[in-house]
């Protein structure tokens, strides 16, 4: 008999934000930013629990004060997976999904397509959210992280400069930008973190090389709609005027703001 699958999501939340401190903290239309995101999660209806893992008091005790589900974990970890790793150790669930606590606009649709690409491929590794890349630009900045992707969709390789000679417009067909939702299968996870830190994610600061450099198989999950995360105090102008601009997802947002 097929395995029913249990699917949850983790939002690993921290203060010490190095370019931008307390940032899931910063309020936005009145309710902090990690509140936007796990109501996001929570609104789209796909997952059996949603939690936020963290060692921080001051976020614990706002995400409980809204009703959230909360996870203490150890302060200091190397990254937002190894956090979660901690955090689900004794959870009952078959895959998860790890939502960044910087994404207040994070939406259903790229929540809804990693889930369906999970719910089609069970038996899968991990998968990652990819979108296009268009400009020359980002293939040459280091700050965005970018993937080389087969004909099947999956990542063969992850950089940050990109390493290929071929002209802009080819390199665009195959190679896309890494986005900050990324899924585990449970057992996957706890092998990968058993495992040594990679030469690659040591060097490059990348943690999903670990998942290749150790011949884990990683899916891309094309996500056609690019919003902004908060990673340092002038994204948070982004973070307003695209709400300026797409009545929509203004629409949610205050809906949501306005949950009791």
């Amino acid at each position: 008999m097929k395995k029913k699958i249990k699917l949850i999501a983790v939002i690993p939340a921290h203060l010490d934000s190095v370019r931008l401190k307390n940032k899931v903290l910063i309020d936005l239309f009145g309710i902090p930013m990690i509140e936007h995101v796990r109501r996001r999660v929570l609104n789209s209806k796909i997952f059996d629990h949603v939690f936020v893992a963290s060692g921080d008091d001051e976020i614990l005790n706002i995400v409980e004060k809204f009703g959230g589900e909360t996870i203490r974990t150890y302060r200091k970890h190397l990254n937002g997976t190894s956090r979660v790793t901690e955090a689900v150790r004794n959870l009952d669930f078959t895959h998860l999904v790890i939502v960044q606590g910087d994404e207040p606009l994070i939406q259903k649709e790229h929540l809804s397509e990693i889930a369906k690409n999970i719910m089609n491929n069970p038996s899968g590794h991990a998968w990652n959210s990819i979108s296009q890349i268009n400009s020359v630009r980002d293939l040459e900045n280091i700050n965005i992280v970018k993937a080389a992707i087969n004909k099947e969709g999956k990542i063969i390789y992850i950089f940050r400069k990109t390493p290929s000679f071929a002209k802009p417009s080819d390199q665009f067909i195959y190679i896309k930008k890494i986005q900050g939702l990324i899924a585990f299968r449970k057992d996957i996870l706890e092998k990968l973190s058993l495992l040594p830190e990679s030469y690659g994610e040591k060097f490059e600061s990348i943690e999903q090389l670990r998942i290749l450099s150790y011949g884990f198989q990683l899916e891309g999950v094309m996500q056609k709609d690019q919003v902004p995360s908060i990673n340092e105090e002038k994204d948070l102008d982004c973070f307003f005027e695209y709400l300026r601009k797409n009545k929509a997802q203004n629409k949610i947002t205050q809906s949501l703001v306005n949950e009791q």
